[in-house]
């Protein structure tokens, strides 16, 4: 069995001469234990390993990756004042700032043709109809003020930002074809230790089939990732599927096969539902709440099959 020979803290990257092998029985380690120094090495601590103490399955995880910010410079901001139809706003209520500039109308499932603006912020941006605009605290402001509150959110952005990455590296040719087909884009990536790694990028719902010994397991956090990027369908129990969906020109999660009597406890979990071509459909929020919501599915109606499909 592979223990560590130092104290291995979290956010470090476990090497081979960071192990040792001792001779212990599957039967007196018990369940739970990881008993493959290949399992470790590479991974990364989700709390610290001590010294000559087995491993826990579940207590190292895929390395994070550090990701520099760019957000939005304000000249940028102003440099979108040459459509004389865009706008500086301030949000009333949160001190934010954005500029309001024109963007592609879509047409709804009825056939009208909704109109929509869109709002360029430091580091994100968002299409919204313009007939919900007037409900929010967006108001026009002058160009001082725009710059202040611009300046201060900008000031806020960390200048890094952390992001887990799942590789597929060692020899690959064998295995090829097991790999998904999403992207065959081979990264070649240098860690802060100089060590330098090959390999083909994959998505959490793939890693998570690909090492399952029984039943699927996916956390909410990967399970979000993967609906969001559009090529993971997830099956639970009972006949319900979760999947990304698009909806009115804006990407959803989208929750089928529920039953009436689901319906009312699918809501308390924070799922929110519109009527569409007169048809009753359900959506997991996709902002900072979708995670928790997605827990709550999960831990409902567990997850049965992780499938494949190309982006929606």
């Amino acid at each position: 069995m592979p223990v560590p020979v130092r104290r291995i803290r979290p956010g470090e990257i476990i090497e081979a001469s960071d192990l040792t092998t001792i001779r212990l029985s599957l039967d007196r380690a018990g369940a739970g234990f990881i008993a493959s120094a290949d399992a470790l090495i590479g991974q990364s601590p989700r709390r610290q390993l001590s010294t000559g103490r087995l491993v826990q399955v579940g207590s190292v995880g895929a390395p994070i990756v550090v990701q520099r910010n760019r957000p939005v410079t304000l000249d940028a901001a102003f440099a979108e004042l040459a459509d004389p139809r865009a706008r500086l706003l301030v949000n009333e209520r949160s001190g934010r700032a954005a500029v309001q500039i024109p963007t592609t109308s879509v047409m709804l499932d009825d056939g009208e043709v909704e109109r929509r603006v869109r709002l360029i912020r430091p580091m994100e941006a968002q299409n919204i109809p313009i007939r919900l605009l007037g409900e929010t605290h967006w108001v026009e402001a002058e160009r001082d003020a725009f710059a202040s509150a611009w300046a201060a959110e900008v000031a806020e952005v960390p200048e890094f930002h952390d992001a887990t990455l799942h590789m597929v590296t060692g020899l690959l040719l064998p295995i090829w074809k097991r790999l998904p087909n999403e992207s065959t884009r081979v990264y070649r990536l240098q860690t802060d230790t100089g060590e330098r790694v090959i390999g083909r990028r994959v998505s959490p719902a793939w890693v998570a089939q690909a090492t399952a010994t029984g039943a699927s397991a996916l956390t909410p956090d990967d399970a979000f990732t993967a609906l969001m990027d559009g090529r993971t369908v997830l099956d639970l129990a009972e006949g319900l599927q979760l999947r990304r969906a698009r909806v009115m020109g804006a990407n959803r999660i989208e929750l089928s096969g529920f039953t009436d009597t689901m319906r009312e406890r699918l809501t308390a979990y924070g799922l929110f539902h519109e009527i569409i071509s007169w048809k009753l459909r359900m959506f997991v929020p996709t902002d900072a709440a979708g995670v928790a919501v997605l827990g709550r599915i999960l831990d409902r109606w567990p997850l049965e099959r992780i499938g494949e499909r190309e982006a929606a």
